[in-house]
């Protein structure tokens, strides 16, 4: 038997499925796959099993829609470890676009994000990935920021600034978290003067690295923006951003945490009201277990990067009934409920921070490289340029709403075949893409218990980017 090939076929695209005749009565589908690129820490000091999983449900919800609404078009998942090591990052980013000829790559912190889209606006043209990006775990406020600057690196202010439109993220940057944090902070006591020394103190212990310079310099910005009738200040105290969580003196530096001096101001201005951390999930389980052996008494209010499993399971019950900020980690209502249960279904796990996010992302880029091809007589000749200049149409405020899981996605993939617009609401709720690539959340004010994080609290930023607190 000799197998038929037809090049009618290929301008099928998003079109019914077409058998082909094999002889002796048999028959044979065909297919056409694009492969998408998921460069995910699973190994780093970013790492969670569960976005690997999510990104995986992703396709695999995308291909069974396909499949069941009789398309031709298939994706091919490739996946890479970050290590969350931008220099990593970069090499597996390489190899994914030129040997796997990937059309888009979802990615995870806002470090090896950010190495990635510089890539675009180096000396050296020959290493443009020519894909976009989208980032699951970016909160750098100067990340897609026109106004970014960096007057000592021309090629990192370029890369954030995003000129040319390569970089997207599925994750709402830090500074509407910071907001909610300080205004949380405040309430602790009034004015935020927990410890009564008439001064509210914020002391904030950062990773030294684009995500924990970019947080803790939201933290700042919002902190000197108030008005209140007592001074108030921050102190800043980074830590290296390669340093090993198991062998790094933590006790030494939450001492520094908890003084009396100002390491940013150089001055002794009293015991700080509260402690936040700013750095990746593995240092906080540890520095979370150190701070709680100390037993200083200085409040902590912590950010999303302590609402991970590993970090509950490494700081144990030192973490027990404290409270943090974060993104929601699943909308309320039918696309939330979906994307759970096809979770469940295929983990046996509930989702866990950030998972709804990774299936967004992923989600959008097939979507848009959906979209992008749709017109082509052959969709595997589609180009990252294409799928880039698609990426808006996934989140058309005038199309029809698509929600998460296979017969949402099937719905999607039938308006794009008859070039209809689509307006897709997330797991993580809506992913409306603004002109620089970026999105909007929901916060929370959780509190965690020996075995879960808790949400007590919604902040809607969505809707009021003042995130208003919801009844």
């Amino acid at each position: 038997m000799r197998r038929l090939k037809s090049r009618a076929l290929a301008t099928l695209g998003l079109g019914y499925l077409a058998t082909l005749g094999m002889g002796c009565g048999t028959t044979e589908t065909e297919t056409l796959t694009i492969p998408i690129g998921a460069i995910i820490d699973r190994t780093g000091t970013l790492a969670a099993s569960s976005w690997v999983d999510a990104t995986t449900l992703a396709v695999s919800d995308a291909n069974q829609a396909l499949e069941q609404s009789g398309r031709v078009l298939r994706f091919k998942l490739q996946l890479s470890d970050s290590t969350n090591t931008p220099k990593v990052a970069i090499q597996r980013a390489l190899e994914l676009v030129q040997q796997k000829g990937v059309r888009g790559i979802i990615t995870d912190s806002s470090q090896d994000d950010i190495a990635l889209n510089s890539l675009f606006y180096d000396a050296d043209p020959t290493n443009d990935l020519n894909v976009p990006i989208v980032c699951m775990a970016c909160t750098s406020p100067a990340i897609n920021n026109p106004l970014s600057v960096n007057a000592a690196d021309a090629v990192n202010q370029a890369t954030l600034r995003n000129s040319l439109h390569w970089n997207f993220r599925a994750l709402m940057d830090a500074m509407p978290q910071a907001k909610v944090f300080v205004r949380i902070a405040q309430g602790k006591a009034e004015n935020g003067d927990v410890n009564g020394d008439k001064l509210f103190k914020l002391t904030v212990y950062y990773s030294d690295e684009a995500f924990g310079r970019g947080f803790a310099d939201a933290l700042k910005i919002t902190v000197a923006a108030l008005a209140l009738p007592i001074p108030a200040t921050v102190e800043l105290i980074p830590h290296p951003a390669t340093a090993d969580p198991n062998v790094y003196d933590w006790a030494s530096d939450v001492k520094r945490c908890v003084d009396d001096n100002n390491e940013t101001t150089m001055t002794k201005d009293g015991i700080p009201d509260v402690v936040s951390f700013v750095t990746f999930p593995q240092y906080v389980s540890s520095l979370s277990k150190s701070y709680g052996i100390s037993g200083n008494g200085v409040p902590v209010l912590h950010t999303h990067v302590t609402r991970f499993p590993s970090v509950l399971r490494v700081a144990g019950s030192s973490l027990a009934g404290q409270e943090g900020t974060s993104h929601i980690a699943l909308e309320t209502g039918p696309s939330g409920s979906n994307f759970a249960a096809g979770l469940r279904a295929v983990t046996g796990q509930e989702p866990q921070f950030l998972d709804s996010n990774t299936y967004d992302g992923t989600v959008a880029l097939l979507l848009a490289t959906a979209y992008a091809s749709r017109k082509l007589a052959d969709p595997t000749t589609v180009t990252g340029a294409q799928v880039r200049e698609a990426m808006s149409a996934v989140s058309d405020p005038k199309g029809t709403i698509v929600r998460t899981g296979p017969a949402e996605l099937a719905k999607a993939f039938d308006l794009i075949a008859a070039d209809k617009p689509i307006n897709y609401e997330g797991a993580s709720g809506p992913l409306d893409f603004s002109a620089e690539g970026n999105v909007v959340n929901r916060l929370v004010l959780w509190r965690a218990s020996s075995s879960a994080f808790v949400e007590q609290s919604t902040y809607d930023c969505v809707s009021n980017p003042d995130c208003p607190k919801l009844p």
